[in-house]
């Protein structure tokens, strides 16, 4: 993986200081000899931030549906059972950060959906009570002083036509978060909401050369890591997001 920080015009123009990415030194620091699970792991940001830690020293544990390159627990997030066994596999594990990156990312009016509601309930359970669940399940193997990290998105901020169930779904599971934070200090929660991310989610959908790479998504999160932030979204949702509280 390149090592070189996101350029300081994206992320000063467009998404704001708090963008930036930890030197590699600082990050091996922060993950060396710790354990990194990082779900959905085998693509896209998942798969790019398992490299990353791994190759700086974390020993990384990947929960997704299909192998990954790093040693994988395999895990449906719509399915209860599925995550409890994961859960349940975990159970002896001293897990210090979780990434917990795995979505689907659904853009469909409700017009031209031939069930709407079931695409609502496959972004409800992967986004939201799936990701929950684990949470749920974890939250005792998880170190004091241990980091999780939600890949959330701007549309939970600033919903748009099309992205009815991937903005609820995520909206939900963020609101779900902010009040679960103030139950668990020993855990830090973080949360990143990211723009678009060229990544085999967003092609089927994006044909544009703009956004994020995933590598890029991976220096930011371990970025996280060390600032260890509660939220980091673009200075642009924000305001949007502000604006949308008076129509």
């Amino acid at each position: 993986m390149s090592r070189t920080p996101v350029r300081s015009r994206i992320y000063r123009a467009h998404l704001g200081p708090a963008w930036r990415s930890a030197a590699p030194d600082v990050v091996r620091e922060r993950v060396t000899d710790r354990t990194v699970l990082v779900t959905g792991a085998s693509s896209g940001i998942g798969a790019a931030t398992a490299a990353w830690v791994e190759e700086l020293g974390a020993r990384v544990i990947g929960l997704s549906r299909t192998p990954a390159a790093v040693p994988t627990v395999r895990c449906d997030l719509t399915s209860a059972d599925s995550v409890d066994e994961a859960v349940e596999s975990l159970a002896e594990e001293r897990i210090d950060i979780v990434v917990s990156n795995a979505g689907i990312s659904l853009h469909r009016s409700i017009s031209a959906a031939s069930d709407p509601m079931r695409d609502l309930d496959r972004s409800v359970a992967t986004n939201l009570t799936g990701p929950a669940r684990l949470f749920l399940g974890l939250l005792p193997s998880m170190a004091s002083g241990g980091q999780w990290i939600n890949v959330g998105t701007v549309s939970a901020l600033v919903p748009t036509s099309g992205w009815a169930s991937y903005a609820g779904s995520k909206a939900g599971f963020a609101a779900w978060w902010r009040a679960v934070t103030a139950e668990h200090p020993p855990v830090l929660m973080s949360t990143v909401h990211f723009p678009l991310v060229l990544s085999p989610m967003s092609a089927p959908t994006y044909r544009t050369s703009w956004g994020l790479t995933t590598t890029q998504a991976a220096q930011i999160i371990t970025g996280v890591m060390v600032r260890r932030p509660r939220t980091v979204a673009p200075w642009w949702a924000r305001v949007a997001a502000a604006g949308l509280a008076f129509r």
